[in-house]
């Protein structure tokens, strides 16, 4: 789950993306598809990005939008791990982790996403920087 302000968030699910406008009180849906979708961050208040797996594809999956969830591009990975979680040090750099010692970074604001050697086998579930 994720919040842009008191009224507008996101949370993610399997095949779904959901959005409120109201802080939670009523959803919508904003996107689906044949994805487990794990993690939800925004970059800025109209650029956010989903991680997960394509279900029928077997590929990681990172899915975004530049306009506040209104439409969504899929941009699948060579990789087959399942993304689970994603985070912005600021508007450019960005770093996502996954199973299987599954990490990518980029530094374009995520146009483009390198992998990372973490060196471990090991189920990431999470990433988050306490500053740049």
């Amino acid at each position: 789950m994720y919040f842009l302000n008191q009224d507008t968030g996101f949370v993610v699910g399997t095949n779904i993306i959901l959005k409120t406008e109201d802080g939670g009180t009523s959803w919508q849906s904003s996107f689906s598809g044949n994805f487990l979708l794990e993690g939800v961050y925004f970059s800025n208040s109209t650029t956010g990005f989903v991680v997960g797996y394509d279900i029928t594809g077997n590929r990681s999956t990172i899915i975004k939008t530049i306009d506040t969830g209104a439409n969504w591009t899929i941009n699948k990975l060579t990789t087959t791990s399942i993304l689970n979680d994603i985070y912005f040090v600021d508007t450019n750099t960005g770093f996502i982790v996954g199973t299987d010692g599954t990490a990518f970074r980029t530094i374009d604001g995520g146009n483009t996403w390198d992998p990372l050697n973490t060196g471990k086998t090991d189920m990431f579930q999470a990433v988050f920087f306490t500053d740049t």
